[in-house]
């Protein structure tokens, strides 16, 4: 169960100590003695002459050395599969106070006495042996060794089984940020996040392990990640021989080497995706990945030290800026050829090309790379080497490859603070305070890899108001933002996020991340943008009221927009559910802003923009509801039910579409200057639809010949739809423009139905059925035009 008693030990140091006393230690001769593990000590004395000043000196240092000397060494003996922790941690003896050990008093005691000890099993009964943590087992912050090949009874499988389906959602099985140590012969498997988590210092080895899977090898118990290395060098995962070899199987990622402190890490002769025969598939989604990390091996040119990588949705997945230098075998190594998604090179082309500076390949391989042409071919200038010399063109074999997404970790906000997290990378969400804050959950969601999600359990009653004192980070890690767990949520909005304290030009959450969810927030007060989505697209913005109080009745506005889209594509603001839609009013510049000749595909629906929550009355943005700046083939409302937005009471258009190229995009299904019964005006002050210079390949349709098509666009203070500055390719059909929703009601518009000025080569209206514009204006004309633009229009006069 421990190493010598505290006693004998005690009588051993005292002995040392006295010869020290008497002898100061310099390299002339030598003093041997044993540890507590039975291990020489060997150190060097002379006779102390105290005539030197630095006498004293080099005595306090021998003391020292001899401290070094003393410590580590202990054997810990595993004989209990409770979790109980140890009763007096630092004492040398691991007991969780029934004189029995448990491996998490076993890490207690480790991580108590310096130097690196061992961690043994002896436990009773037949194998295998299941050791089911309740919490996150310690960080192992002292160098270990914990070999499960100890354990009476093994015969190269694993006996002793980790399994993390008590630990929490976010538990790693080993945290091990001590460096220098060994993790043998164990089943680690149903961890939250890594069954192995490397960190901090390097220089570890796991051998003979199965992670991810049960003690026969051939069966998935996933981990999210096998066996993650974050950030440190020299870690060896398997150690070249059978007897070493890691099964990796069953997890989302097997092997992940992320960061660029991530060098010369080796991954040797493992199964990474098979079962235990090497022959069955039992994969991972991606079995090697490499971010942003470099001068990494994947198996060694003796072929005895190759990997079996195979059966995963993807072998090996190389992603991230300053990925350079890494080495994979592939002579002698078994990677699964049949696939088209043997290996990734995700990223842009380099400078010549062909986006794989990173890597040196032995031998020719199949390769994707998601930034190439849908073709097979061998991009020019792309070689590769075999063995020492020989140089052979690299074969691409191009092809779709989708695996499911990374799950994430889950940090829950439990505090209206601003603090910082005290640890950024741990994986657990904690200020100094001990509290998780919005900030903090953010910090780490930022360096947590996969999907990661930040709930919400605030203490006290609605409405919960976070006020941030300077701007939150930047969303660089997928995340959702989930207002709605709040407990007490009632399908509105609970959670304030205050900006009114956060400084001059900060956004609310800017988000550069992409593929990120925000949902049932309210976002008000920032001296910028509410949300700004940058960088990557495929951002949904659902069930949030910007720029409103949590009632939806009060002016809160964000002093610029209240969503910007900034030359991204594939983002959803909305839905066409009531819970996803979103209240945008009150802002000081235009509602949603779609910027640039980049953001195209992005879908705005089922929003109310510049009124209040009901629907019923103005609490408009300071310009356009929507606003589409050079961006082409967008989508604003839709034909699904419940897809159009209610874009009225904005002072500003209620929809501008400005730029050559903004061409391809689709305003259909919304209600635009009138309330959300579509029965009364609620206009825009200037026009409903403005299309202001846009020209080129492709034509912007308002409307369309199905009902669900049609717009209402009535009740604005200027033309209902106006096409100006040489605006060309646009088709309007099948609206009801200066009527009620019914078409039976005439609210009008101030000035025209349908106007253009300058801007030739339009249609309006048609000769098929539905595509026809009703029309009926109440002050001016229903159809005024400027210049030559052929028109087939239905028109009811008043």
């Amino acid at each position: 169960m421990f190493a010598m008693k505290p006693r004998t030990e005690m009588v051993l140091r005292l002995m040392l100590i006295t010869a020290i006393l008497c002898n100061a230690l310099t390299p002339t001769t030598t003093l041997a003695k044993s540890n507590r593990a039975g291990n020489p000590i060997e150190a060097t004395r002379k006779p102390l002459a105290m005539n030197n000043p630095l006498d004293g000196f080099f005595l306090i240092r021998a003391l020292g050395n001899l401290r070094l000397f003393l410590q580590g060494h202990n054997t810990f003996i595993v004989d209990s599969f409770g979790d109980m922790g140890d009763n007096q941690p630092g004492d040398g003896l691991c007991n969780e106070g029934t004189d029995r050990c448990t491996l998490r008093a076993a890490l207690e005691e480790a991580n108590a006495e310096p130097g690196k000890d061992t961690i043994a099993f002896n436990l009773a009964e037949e194998g295998p042996y299941l050791i089911q943590p309740e919490t996150p087992l310690p960080v192992i912050t002292d160098p270990v060794v914990i070999d499960g090949t100890t354990q009476p009874g093994y015969n190269g499988m694993p006996l002793i089984v980790i399994d993390g389906a008590l630990a929490g959602e976010n538990a790693n099985g080993l945290d091990i940020s001590a460096g220098l140590s060994t993790v043998r012969g164990l089943a680690i498997y149903q961890f939250g996040n890594s069954g192995i988590y490397l960190k901090e210092r390097g220089g570890n080895s796991i051998e003979g392990n199965y992670i991810g899977t049960d003690v026969s090898g051939t069966l998935a118990m996933g981990n999210r990640i096998g066996v993650l290395i974050e950030n440190i060098p020299g870690n060896a995962i398997g150690n070249g021989n059978p007897d070493g070899r890691n099964l990796v199987s069953g997890n989302q990622i097997g092997i992940y080497l992320y960061g660029d402190k991530t060098r010369g890490n080796r991954i040797l002769a493992n199964f990474i995706g098979t079962d235990i025969s090497g022959t069955e598939s039992l994969g991972n989604d991606i079995g090697i990945r490499i971010q942003g990390a470099s001068g990494n091996t994947v198996g060694e040119s003796n072929g005895q030290a190759n990997n079996v990588i195979r059966g995963n949705a993807a072998n090996v997945l190389l992603q991230g800026a300053g990925r350079s230098g890494n080495t994979l075998q592939t002579d002698a190594q078994e990677i699964d050829l049949g696939k088209p998604a043997t290996i990734i090179l995700e990223g842009r082309p380099n400078r010549n090309g062909t986006g794989i500076d990173n890597l040196e390949l032995v031998s020719k391989l199949e390769m994707f790379n998601q930034d190439l042409p849908q073709e097979t071919g061998t991009p020019p200038g792309t070689s590769t080497r075999v063995g020492q010399s020989t140089v052979v063109p690299l074969n691409y074999h191009l092809a779709s490859y989708n695996p499911r997404p990374l799950l994430g970790l889950t940090f829950v906000v439990n505090s209206t603070g601003d603090g910082s997290d005290k640890k950024t990378s741990d994986g657990v969400c904690s200020t100094a305070q001990g509290v998780c804050t919005l900030r903090a959950a953010i910090q780490q969601a930022n360096v947590s890899v996969g999907a990661d999600i930040i709930n919400f359990s605030l203490p006290g009653s609605a409405p919960y108001i976070i006020q941030p004192g300077s701007a939150l980070p930047i969303i660089t890690g997928v995340v959702t933002i989930n207002g709605t767990t709040q407990p007490g949520y009632a399908g509105t909005p609970i959670i304030q996020l205050n900006g009114a304290s956060a400084g001059a030009g900060v956004n609310g959450l800017q988000i550069s991340a992409g593929s990120s969810t925000v949902r049932g927030l309210n976002v008000r007060n920032f001296n910028s943008a509410a949300i700004y989505l940058t960088t990557n697209g495929g951002n949904t913005i659902a069930g949030n009221y910007i720029g409103t109080d949590v009632t939806g009745n009060t002016d809160n506005g964000n002093h610029w927009i209240g969503i910007y889209v900034n030359g991204i594509s594939n983002n959803v603001i909305g839905g066409t559910t009531t819970t996803d839609r979103n209240l945008i009013a009150g802002n000081d510049s235009y509602g949603v802003e779609v910027y640039g000749t980049g953001a195209t595909n992005n879908l705005i629906q089922g929003n109310y923009i510049g009124t209040n929550a009901a629907g019923t009355t103005a609490l408009g943005n300071q310009s356009a509801g929507v606003y589409l700046y050079y961006a082409a083939g967008n989508t604003v409302g839709g034909t699904t039910p419940g897809a159009g937005n209610l874009i009225s009471g904005n002072n500003g258009s209620g929809i501008l579409i400005y730029g050559a190229g903004a061409t391809g995009n689709l305003i259909q299904g919304n209600y635009i200057g009138i309330n959300v019964t579509g029965s009364a005006a609620l206009g825009n002050t200037q026009r409903g639809v403005l299309l202001n210079g846009v020209s080129g390949t492709g034509s912007n349709t308002v409307g369309g010949t199905t009902v669900a098509a049609r717009n209402v666009i009535s009740g604005n203070q200027e033309i209902g739809i106006y096409l100006y500055n040489n605006t060309s390719t646009t088709l309007i059909q099948g609206n009801y423009v200066g009527t009620d929703v019914a078409g039976s009601v005439d609210l009008g518009n101030g000035i025209d139905g349908i106007g253009s000025s300058d801007s030739p080569n339009n249609t309006i209206g048609g000769t098929v059925p539905g595509a026809g514009n009703l029309i009926s204006v109440m002050t001016a004309t229903a159809f005024i035009c400027m210049a030559q633009v052929p028109a087939a229009i239905l028109c009811k006069a008043t």
